[in-house]
């Protein structure tokens, strides 16, 4: 992701090469460290969940929505699906093919800041997520 960020001439940082501060010029905090999605979340104008762009299911994307970001993943997000779904239904995420589609949702958020999340219908989505035990639940 760091090489495809770089390539989209977007300033990059993560916290191993941190000076300290987000600068002006830093435009991607690149986070791959356990436990600190929330704070890499809670800093960020916009959110991609990974393990969505290849067939591994995704991630869960609840911290991004709980932190109200506007959720930018791939098509790939069966680990998640009835969670995805009510998001999307609800039309509350970006949908990127390719680690170039996801730089350009980024960019079109750093347009116009918000217009995705703005369109996210709360009430839709609230009224049809429910969670449901999983088939296999102790």
């Amino acid at each position: 992701m760091a090489a495809a960020a770089v390539a989209a001439g977007l300033g990059v940082e993560d916290k191993h090469g941190l000076r300290g501060v987000v600068v002006a010029d830093t435009q991607v905090l690149l986070g791959d460290t356990m436990g600190e999605l929330m704070l890499w979340y809670g800093v960020a104008d916009a959110c991609f969940v990974g393990g969505s762009l290849i067939p591994r299911g995704g991630h869960n994307p609840l911290e991004v929505l709980c932190l109200e970001k506007p959720l930018i993943c791939g098509p790939h997000t069966q680990n998640f699906e009835q969670l995805y779904t009510a998001v999307e239904t609800a039309g509350g995420r970006l949908l990127a093919l390719d680690a170039e589609a996801v730089f350009q949702h980024f960019r079109q958020l750093l347009q116009d800041k918000g217009a995705a999340w703005s369109e996210m219908d709360w009430r839709h989505f609230l009224a049809g997520y429910q969670l449901k035990p999983a088939k296999d639940a102790a």
